[in-house]
Formats: structure tokens, sequence, C-alpha cells
């Protein structure tokens, strides 16, 4: 029987961004790995369109000021023009394993979140974007702080 690897999630930081700096425009980009089902955040000032081709599995996440307060602003590719595949099963992948994604952006964001408790409120808005009206959608996921728990999880 082969050895099987732990799922992991490895991040980077870019952008001169550090664990506990810049707020503003302080992104997220998500992706995994099909064969290990390892998660990559990558951290920084502007999404890491490098480590993601267009029709991923990625979610993109971005600290936004609005009014007085902090909200996380993310965004999901149900398809596109050019998109063969099921956008339904795409969809309900996207919905099914979005709290995973979550848990994984705040667990390799933890030292950011100590240092700024108060931004654990952050409410998060992700637009599911698609070409079909039926799927292109905003959801409200509640604040960052429901997403504290690290669980074992099935990959993308």
């Amino acid at each position: 029987m082969p050895f099987k690897r732990s799922r992991q999630i490895f991040v980077e930081y870019r952008d001169k961004v550090t664990k506990t700096t810049p707020t503003q425009n302080r992104t997220y980009t998500m992706t995994h790995s099909d064969e290990t089902g390892d998660l990559f955040v990558t951290i920084g000032l502007i999404y890491a369109d490098d480590m993601t081709y267009e029709i991923q599995d990625q979610v993109y996440l971005r600290f936004t000021p609005l009014a007085d307060k902090w909200i996380l602003l993310g965004e999901v590719l149900i398809d596109s023009e050019d998109f063969e595949g099921n956008k339904q099963v795409r969809y309900d992948i996207f919905k099914r394993k979005m709290p995973l994604a979550l848990q994984a952006i705040y667990t390799a964001d933890k030292a950011f979140f100590d240092a700024y408790p108060e931004l654990k409120d952050a409410p998060i808005l992700i637009r599911f974007k698609s070409t079909d009206s039926k799927y292109d959608k905003l959801y409200d996921y509640g604040s960052i702080g429901n997403y504290t728990t690290f669980q074992r999880y099935r990959p993308f």
C-alpha cells in the first residue's frame, strides 16, 4: 500500500505583506492540488494569478473598507464564455466546499487575525461569477471568525 500524504496548507506572502500588515488590499488567493488535496494560500496586495488558470477552483478574497469597517469581498469563477464543463457541478462544489476554503484562509493567516482580533468579525461576501444568472449570485458567509477551526476534508 503506497504512503498517503496528509493534506496540508502552504502559505506564501508576497508584495511586502507580512504576517501582521497591511490590512488594506490584503488579498488571499486559495488554490489546491487535485492530486494531494494540499491547499495553497497566497497572501499579498494583488491576486496571485500566476498560481491559477482561468477555470480552476480558486477562491479570491480581499479586505475592503466599507463605511467604518472592513469586509472580506471575494469571488469564485463558475464559468466563462469558453467554459465547456458542467456549471451546476462547479456551483455545487463551491457551495459545499466554501467553508473549508474559508477555514484554510483563516488558518493560513491566523497570526494576522490574532494580531487584529476585531477583524474576526469582518463579514464575508463572495460572488459566484457565471454567465448564467442562475449561478451568478452574491453570498453572505457570515464572518471570518466563524471559520477558526480547520478540519479534515475531502479534496475539491
